[in-house]
């Protein structure tokens, strides 16, 4: 280990007394962590918790990581040398260290990589040492250089080269860098100390004091440094070491001597380590603790390391022994109870008597850790004890069906009770003791009489005659009615108090009554004990405890800490501190309920191994199956963090991803496992994760001990995965989440649907195409039919409308006007030509039929002189491009001339006008005219309706085919008076149909 480790020779003395109280008789509650639990190697050179919460473990067999459930280890596969020393944790969370091959390995993914910026340094000197400044350089030293390296910019340079003298003592603290030139051994020499300032890049010296001469290694804590100065004397001889804090300008700030150790050849100190303003000295013979107990722990430990870890836990590093765990050293085991401690009882201050379950009784002095007396009883099963008097003990052992009972310190037995399974011992007085029989009996003893001080056995109590001044007292099960759980005597108040499993009584008088504390679920209590003001103190069957005063609850203590911990079962009282021993662990709290501290089984106390439990001094003691420990509750302060919460891995289908680079895109019916670890170093009892898979849904919890959360079956759609951790005190970690999306099932799939709708669309195209060029052969032909039929019905109307024309030109002969009939024929053949124009259309512009209408009118005006014909047209129609069907409004005024105004003898009028409905979008146009009306037509005519207006029916019908906005006409009789006085013509034209607009 010699050429490994950077060796300080230091010997001490112990005395005496400390060597037989601290370095023998205790020693802190710990556990071995070897490489039966996964450790490298049980050889171990450096420790290190970095920012995430885990372990660093450099052993002599390669480099660990441990989360409090399992090591992971780091293979080097270029290291030259598989023994590693000084981790370094940067602030980007990068982690490094060294090796004694001479290399500089930095931390990458699963494994080790080196770092070629140090291979200029390999074979300068046989050891080398890495620390960092301020979490941002790295300092490479050994004997003959000082290195500085800035991972983040990859620029190296040496800061200093020792020349004649060894670079020793070299530190890096928080504002600047320390070492020294190591000088031979001389009384005259005095120690230079430089000061490197890495911002400014200069090298300060300063000289110390003959007093401090031969300073070695250094040590850094935060702003200052420590500096360790050693003497190298011969084996037998008395030792001086000066202990040193300096600041920045090299000035000694404080100083300590450790004097008169005595040492041996080969001692040496590993390393000095400052935790809460004490100094731990890691030497090959223990761990010393540098304060006014001068405590050497593990005496027999080679200790190369000491670390405080985020949860208050201290680790210590063996040489060849593995990590020793302490979850607090304020914990003691006492090395002199190798055995079960069944009961404890505190006598005075500093006197406890303790019993074991092997037939032990022992005296043991609290104050100097010694036993005063230590009696073999016979091998019974258990046994407890009671005080009477001066240097009086009653006891009792459970043999086989037989207990004995003795008592003062050296009287072998006062009297047996054969037969007999004792379950409880307690006393009245000093003269009167009782027993607690198979639950099925109290027996009580005394010596005087019936009566003894102010408590008096009543008529329930039986009484036997054992001797002339000596008296059997018993109450039984039948008499009380309930078979005794728990039996306690208040001696404040001079009374019994019993339970049974169902309920809680006391004795008043010459009756046992019920008691009701005035709780909602069972009234069984499961102990009791006195306060110092004279009230009770009982703990609850299911949790928590009551204060009782007078007979009646007075306060109920409950809350979901004392839930989480379950059933007291034994309660010690000491001024203002109550301590329950419960199902699940140790309660200390005030009389209000506060509280103050916690035992439980992440301080490596199984609670079923707790026998029994005794507060004196504001020290907790407890019997266990393994010994006797205690707690100074005093200087014990639990540290309450929140867990550190890891998604290790997440696995897909059993194929692992890094949460990193874990898909957002997941296939249907994929099995997930989310790996996952809380960096939680005590027991993980009431740890739990609590998860989500989407934010609107509720939190599932599952216990700390489930390693994965498996998620199997996920319907399609957007997950949210939302996790943390809570810790037994109910601490919560910080939230992590994983967002991802599951696809539908391939047949769900945008790809599959497109692709099979576009194969059914496909076929469906080629079978509609097939459809629809038949349908449109079919409606061509069916267009074709009715095209044809309103042409053939347009030209039957042409005909009708020349037969009328012909008539009147014939009216014009006939009265010899003959400038008449030239201009009634000039019109007639504009207006023939315009018809037969039209006819060749299916469509005309709105223009065109107001163009022939108007010549169709000026026709008719020559035929009826006495027509008074008004035509008006909105302004707005001619904003749009307006297509009708030809001749679509001159039959409707055709009607009007011939069958409405042709019959009246005078006044004949005719309005035709062309507007435009913004509510219907429609161009309406209407024909008024007040002839004789329809109803007198049909009388003077035999033949009904006309030929134009059933050709009109019909042409609209043909019009209006496969059209969703239909040309509507609406017919109106006028009436005045009641009197038919003529027709109203409506023409509705959409004009969204036939119009485009401008």
């Amino acid at each position: 280990m010699g050429k490994h480790l950077s060796v300080i020779l230091f010997f001490f003395i112990i005395h005496s007394f400390f060597s037989r109280t601290f370095g023998q008789n205790t020693v802190p509650h710990h556990k071995f962590i070897t490489t039966e639990d996964g450790l490298p190697s049980n050889r171990i050179y450096h420790t290190m918790q970095d920012k995430e919460g885990y372990i660093w473990i450099a052993t002599d067999n390669g480099v660990a990581r441990y989360n409090g459930k399992e090591f992971k280890h780091y293979p080097a596969p270029e290291s030259i040398d598989n023994e590693y020393s000084h981790f370094v944790e940067l602030k980007d969370g990068s982690i490094w260290c060294v090796n004694f091959g001479n290399q500089v390995l930095q931390v990458s993914g699963d494994s080790l990589k080196i770092c070629e910026w140090a291979k200029p340094f390999m074979g300068d000197a046989k050891y080398y040492s890495l620390t960092s400044w301020r979490d941002s350089l790295l300092f490479l030293h050994n004997p003959n250089r000082i290195a500085q390296h800035d991972p983040f910019t990859g620029r190296t340079k040496t800061i200093k080269k020792s020349g004649q003298e060894a670079l020793k003592g070299f530190s890096a603290c928080e504002e600047f860098i320390s070492f020294k030139n190591n000088e031979k051994f001389s009384k005259d020499r005095i120690t230079t100390i430089h000061s490197y300032d890495p911002i400014s890049g200069k090298i300060n010296q300063r000289k110390i004091k003959k007093e401090y001469n031969h300073l070695n290694n250094a040590f850094s804590y935060g702003k200052n440094i420590g500096l360790f100065n050693r003497y190298h004397l011969h084996e037998g001889k008395n030792i001086q070491v000066n202990l040193l804090e300096i600041n920045k300008e090299l000035q000694t700030i404080s100083k300590a001597q450790l004097k008169n150790y005595n040492h041996s050849k080969g001692k040496q100190i590993n390393h000095i380590s400052r935790i809460d303003s004490t100094y731990w000295f890691c030497t090959t013979t223990g761990l010393f603790k540098y304060d006014e107990s001068q405590e050497i722990l593990f005496p027999e430990y080679s200790i190369t390391n000491i670390l405080r870890d985020f949860e208050g836990n201290t680790w210590i590093s063996t040489y060849d022994n593995g990590l020793i765990f302490i979850p607090f050293l304020k914990m003691k085991k006492h090395t002199l109870f190798p055995f079960p401690i069944s009961h404890i009882k505190h006598w005075d201050d500093g006197y406890m008597i303790a019993s074991s379950s092997t037939g032990r009784l022992m005296g043991y002095d609290t104050k100097s850790l010694t036993l005063k007396f230590n009696r073999t009883i016979g091998d019974a099963s258990s046994m407890q004890f009671e005080f009477f008097g001066k240097n009086e003990i009653l006891a009792y052992i459970n043999r086989p069906y037989k207990v004995s009972l003795f008592t003062g310190l050296d009287i072998p037995f006062h009297e047996g009770i054969d037969g007999l399974n004792v379950k409880q011992i307690g006393k009245i007085d000093d003269k009167i003791f009782y027993f607690n029989v198979n639950k099925n009996k109290i027996i009580a003893v005394n010596h005087t009489g019936n009566k003894i001080g102010r408590y008096e056995f009543n008529s329930l109590w039986t009484k036997v005659s054992l001797s002339k001044n000596s008296y059997r007292y018993a109450l039984d099960r039948q008499k009380a009615g309930f078979r005794f759980e728990q039996v306690f005597f208040d001696k404040t108040h001079h009374m019994f108090w019993f339970s049974s499993p169902e309920n809680s009584y006391f004795e008043l008088g010459d009756s046992i009554n019920l008691f009701d504390p005035g709780l909602k679920d069972n009234g069984s209590l499961s102990c009791f004990a006195n306060l110092d003001d004279g009230r009770i103190v009982a703990g609850k069957n299911d949790s928590g405890f009551i204060i009782i005063n007078d007979m009646k609850t007075e306060k109920v203590i409950d809350n979901p800490i004392f839930k989480s911990l379950g059933k007291i079962v034994k309660i010690s009282v000491e001024k203002n501190r109550i301590a329950a021993l419960t199902e699940k662990g140790i309660i200390v709290s005030d009389k209000e309920g506060n509280i103050s501290h916690i035992i439980d089984e992440s301080d490596l106390l199984s609670p079923a191994s707790i026998y029994d439990i005794s507060l004196k001094n504001g020290i907790l003691w407890m019997g266990r199956n393994d010994g006797l420990y205690s707690l100074d509750l005093n200087a014990y302060r639990e540290i309450y963090t929140s867990p550190i919460l890891h998604i290790n891995s997440i696995k897909i289908n059993d194929m692992p991803f890094s949460i990193e680079n874990a898909p957002s895109k997941i296939e249907h019916s994929s099995d997930i496992e989310i790996i996952l670890n809380s960096n939680v170093f005590k027991s993980r009892e009431g740890l739990e994760y609590h998860y989500r898979l989407k934010k609107e849904d509720d939190w599932n919890t599952v216990t700390g001990e489930n390693k994965s959360i498996r998620l199997s079956n996920l319907a399609r759609g957007k997950y949210d995965f939302s996790i943390f951790s809570v810790n037994g005190e109910g601490n919560k970690s910080e939230l992590k989440n994983y967002s991802f999306r599951v696809r539908p099932p391939f047949w769900l799939q945008g790809w599959f649907i497109l692709g099979g709708l576009g194969i059914f669309f496909l076929i469906g195209y080629f079978i509609n195409r097939r459809e629809v060029q038949t349908l449109k052969r079919e409606n061509d032909l069916q267009n074709e039919i009715r095209l044809n039929k309103l042409s053939a019905l347009q030209a039957r109307m042409n005909p009708h409308f020349i037969f009328n024309s012909l008539n009147s030109i014939q009216d014009f002969i006939i009265r010899l006007d003959t400038e008449g009939a030239n201009e009634y024929l000039g019109l007639f053949s504009d207006l023939m030509r315009t018809y037969l124009k039209h006819s060749e259309k299916e469509y005309i512009w709105l223009q065109e039929e107001i163009e022939a209408l108007e010549t169709y009118l000026k026709l008719e005006q020559m035929r009826f002189e006495d027509v008074e014909i008004n035509l008006n047209i909105d302004e707005i129609l001619y904003e749009y491009d307006i297509v009708i069907p030809p001749l679509m409004i001159q039959p409707y005024v055709e009607n009007a001339f011939k069958h409405g105004l042709l019959h009246k003898k005078e006044n004949k009028r005719l309005n035709i006008e062309f507007s435009f409905s913004e509510k219907q979008h429609a161009m309406l146009v209407t024909v008024k005219d007040n002839g004789v009306g329809r109803e007198y037509l049909e009388k003077i005519q035999s033949n009904g309706l006309s030929f134009s207006s059933t050709a009109n029916e019909n042409r609209l019908k043909l019009l209006n085919h496969n059209r969703k906005q239909k040309l509507t006409v609406m017919i109106e009789d006028l009436k005045l008076q009641g009197i038919p006085g003529g027709t109203l013509v409506t023409i509705k034209i959409p004009l969204n149909i036939e119009t485009t607009e401008k």
